[in-house]
């Protein structure tokens, strides 16, 4: 996906149109609805006057990944907004998505589905907090690139946009997108188990539960997978995103964390390079024998 000219301060996302209401098992979490577009969310209010946190998941996941986090900044005194991205956990996918055909997962449909969530919650021009992972790492800096004057800090973990596969790896898999989306899905349980590197009865249990849920997702939402190949499609190597990471890290009064895991397997470590350099500002961190 090339990013030239695409991100643009204040742009007035487009309308979305409901599309038909597909079979798609309903969260079993509490507090969690949806919007007229499909975008399942949920939001806390135990602290309605709290500074406001919004959590973007990683490629294909869901909302589900941040539970754990939104309470502890609960306790915190933030207000947490945390949604299932197009076509992932319980939201519906793209509204252009009809006829058998797959909808619009570029990156700018992904910022312009959070802008038009937070206008629905009418929290649109309220300051925020971005906490994001993988691709939703990608989202928030385009989010905050295309919106500056709203977010004021963000920490991204193990953000993805500037991968630094082999030009043929990445050419490979835009030529044959058939054989890429056959190997992810024989891979695909695999990958979610590589997710947790620790040892121990305790992070065995953690990836048997991170699993589980996957699959009730797969199984819960027919384009749950669609939307996952399609992110790791288009938010490999984005074009431009070294220029636009710079906007955003250069910004004035903005803190920008961008965290690593040498054992991530996913996401490479080295990259981090790519992004400390692009941040200028930011502060990158790391950590030793994290995933």
């Amino acid at each position: 996906a090339n990013l030239a000219g695409q991100t643009n301060m204040g742009r007035k996302p487009p309308s979305l149109t409901m599309v038909g209401e597909p079979t798609i098992s309903q969260p079993k979490t509490g507090g969690a609805t949806r919007t007229p577009c499909g975008t399942r969310y949920t939001l806390t209010s135990s602290n309605p006057n709290g500074k406001l946190a919004v959590c973007l998941h990683g490629s294909g996941m869901g909302s589900f990944s941040w539970a754990d986090l939104a309470q502890n900044l609960e306790a915190e005194g933030y207000r947490v907004l945390r949604y299932d991205m197009m076509g992932c956990g319980s939201s519906l996918p793209p509204p252009d998505s009809k006829d058998g055909g797959t909808g619009k997962y570029d990156p700018m449909s992904h910022v312009y589905e959070l802008r038009g969530l937070l206008q629905y919650l009418k929290l649109d021009h309220t300051p925020i907090d971005l906490i994001a992972h993988s691709t939703g790492a990608a989202i928030a800096t385009l989010y905050a690139d295309t919106y500056p004057f709203y977010v004021q800090n963000m920490v991204m973990l193990a953000p993805s946009g500037m991968s630094r596969d082999p030009v043929h790896v990445r050419a490979s898999r835009r030529v044959l997108p058939g054989r890429a989306r056959s190997r992810m899905e024989h891979t695909q349980e695999e990958e979610w188990r590589q997710s947790f590197c620790g040892k121990g009865d305790e992070e065995a249990k953690r990836a048997e539960q991170f699993v589980g849920k996957m699959k009730e997702i797969r199984q819960g939402n027919p384009w749950s997978f669609e939307a996952a190949f399609q992110a790791k499609m288009q938010f490999d190597s984005l074009k431009g995103m070294n220029q636009v990471a710079r906007r955003v890290g250069g910004r004035p009064n903005r803190r920008v964390l961008v965290m690593w895991g040498d054992q991530d397997r996913t996401e490479s470590a080295s990259n981090i390079k790519s992004w400390r350099k692009a941040l200028r500002k930011g502060e990158a961190k790391h950590l030793k024998g994290r995933g």
